[in-house]
């Protein structure tokens, strides 16, 4: 399911997206059950789709762990973060360096605390002004509360920095 650039990730048809059940409490206001691993990846996509990285890191446990692979010496945003304040310039480094062409989930699959959801992106990279097309599996672990505890992404690392790095990668 491609989405434009100016679309990225909003109105995205997430027909896997699990419905959040609603119930009338004893108070007369209407309640929210748990949500699922699934529901919050989903308000995570939302949220980075928006490029909103305060309602994001809403979603994330203050100690959470977030693994890109790659070198930081390379590619600023890559490597590995804990907590909000690293995290929060992971998204503001990625979000300064990527522009958004093109994403697809192929699926999610929630297994216990975990999602994994293999995809493809397209990004374009500045400074370079090249484009990375690309496909992934991201794998996020969610809290019983309904946030996010630890993040990591498998991708073509090699191929990302040498986009981001201006050196032209064939399909």
């Amino acid at each position: 399911m491609p989405v434009e650039q100016d679309s990225f990730m909003n109105g995205q048809d997430l027909t896997h997206r699990a419905e959040i059940d609603r119930t009338d409490s004893p108070t007369g206001r209407t309640a929210m059950t748990a949500m699922t691993a699934t529901d919050t990846v989903n308000a995570f996509f939302e949220a980075f789709g928006a490029r909103d990285i305060d309602r994001l890191l809403a979603l994330i446990t203050p100690d959470a762990t977030w693994t890109i692979p790659g070198d930081p010496a390379l590619v600023p945003w890559v490597g590995r973060r804990t907590g909000h304040d690293e995290i929060r310039v992971f998204f503001t480094e990625l979000f300064k360096a990527a522009e958004p062409l093109a994403f697809e989930v192929q699926n999610m699959v929630e297994i216990g605390d975990q999602v994994l959801i293999p995809g493809r992106f397209a990004y374009r990279f500045q400074p370079s002004g090249l484009v990375l097309d690309d496909e992934f599996v991201m794998r996020f672990t969610v809290t019983d509360d309904g946030r996010v505890r630890a993040y990591q992404i498998f991708e073509d690392s090699l191929a990302l920095a040498r986009v981001y790095l201006g050196e032209a990668v064939s399909a």
